[in-house]
């Protein structure tokens, strides 16, 4: 088989081309550090809240504190499922809910009350948000299974009720 040099060339850098693609840090969450996660949130509730500079101190410490005893809390729970051991992810949960509890009770406590009603309206809308995001989920899966349901019929069933709607 004989390749030209232009094909070769365009292999390697079709593999360069990967090569460097795959080693690009991902977006999202994992690709900021946690002190950039906490301040994002911070200046969110800046914003909204419409905090002062003190608050707005006050409210980064404690966003970042707990962002890295949640992180804490997660590099266990994965090192544990990495060393092959089962990890309760329920018992995983309820500790992050905790500390989410425990750090909003902080945050609340430096709000004004005009401050907190905002705050607590703005808990209410995630946590629904949250809720609709878990409920299509179930409804996706169940609507799956539905159609492999009725994929099941034999082709003679599928006949008979074709022609019914003919009589």
């Amino acid at each position: 088989m004989k390749f030209s040099v232009k094909a070769i060339v365009m292999m390697f850098a079709m593999v360069l081309t990967v090569a460097f693609a795959n080693a690009q840090p991902k977006g999202g969450k994992k690709g900021k550090s946690l002190e950039e996660r906490t301040a994002k949130e911070t200046a969110r509730l800046q914003k909204n809240l419409g905090l002062n500079e003190a608050q707005t101190k006050e409210i980064s410490a404690i966003n970042l504190a707990y962002a890295q005893k949640t992180k804490s809390i997660r590099d266990a729970s994965r090192a544990e499922k990495d060393a092959g051991n089962d990890v309760d992810k329920g018992e995983v949960r309820e500790q992050l809910k905790s500390l989410r509890e425990a750090q909003n009770k902080e945050v609340k406590s430096i709000l004004t009350p005009e401050q907190l009603t905002k705050f607590d309206t703005m808990l209410e809308e995630r946590q629904a948000k949250k809720d609709k995001k878990g409920k299509k989920g179930k409804k996706a899966k169940k609507g799956k299974k539905g159609k492999k349901a009725k994929s099941k019929k034999t082709p003679n069933e599928e006949g008979e009720e074709e022609g019914e709607g003919e009589h």
